[in-house]
């Protein structure tokens, strides 16, 4: 998934994205050709832990 993919899955803004990147927050990325990406496995695994703990880590 890109960045405009996940948020649109998450619906969130790509900026909320962005804040959760730089707070070290949010789902798992890795780089491909130095862009970010996102798989749908990792990302699912991440809500299922904030579901949870009851908040977004």
């Amino acid at each position: 998934m890109t960045i405009d993919d996940l948020a649109a899955y998450l619906n969130v803004s790509v900026e909320t994205v962005r804040g959760w990147r730089a707070h070290r927050q949010g789902p798992p990325a890795f780089k491909v050709a130095g862009s970010l990406r996102w798989r749908l496995t990792e990302v699912d695994a991440w809500l299922d832990g904030t579901r949870q703990a009851g908040e977004v880590k």
